[in-house]
């Protein structure tokens, strides 16, 4: 994105800021199978979506990803332990606990710069908050930081605008 729209910078310069930048993203996106996904199935979607028999066996004949395959094996038999879940929730909390911390000090997650960063870990926060109410009151730093971001006009067109109303929170 930086090379083909350089103003404003999204990611910081070289450096301690940028390999932070770098390993938020990683935490964000290398999450989503692991943790936001069981998550959020078990929290609000559970017992509540069973593929029929026959799209079942489709989608485990076009399905490579041996861990979206268990993912989906163990959430439509509503599979998933409460040490699992137990697991899934600390991790989050570690995660969330960390950007608190950043946020004690900046507004954005990188040296007080919107960056990837940001990017990478609002629409998580969103998707947990609105799907499986997750708790953030531990939170009250990126509780801020979520009301920032969620004025800006990128916030509004690139999750809001996207999201069904029906599952809008008022």
């Amino acid at each position: 994105i930086d090379d083909q729209f350089p103003d404003p910078p999204l990611k910081p310069p070289e450096g301690e800021d940028r390999e932070l930048m770098y390993r938020l993203i990683k935490r964000a996106t290398s999450m989503h199978l692991s943790t936001v996904k069981p998550y959020i199935y078990y929290k609000r979607i559970r017992g509540n979506m069973q593929l029929t028999d026959e799209d079942d066996e489709k989608y485990r004949s076009l399905q490579t990803n041996k861990e979206l395959l268990e993912f989906h094996r163990k959430s439509s038999a509503d599979e998933f332990t409460e040490e699992e879940i137990e697991v899934v929730q600390a991790t989050l909390d570690d995660c969330f606990s960390e950007l608190n911390e950043l946020l004690k000090q900046d507004d954005f997650l990188v040296n007080g710069t919107f960056s990837l960063a940001d990017i990478a870990w609002i629409p998580l926060h969103f998707t947990l908050d609105v799907l499986a109410g997750f708790d953030f009151s531990p939170y009250p730093n990126v509780a801020d930081w979520t009301k920032r971001l969620s004025e800006r006009d990128s916030y509004k067109t690139g999750v809001l605008q996207h999201w069904p109303e029906q599952l809008k929170r008022a």
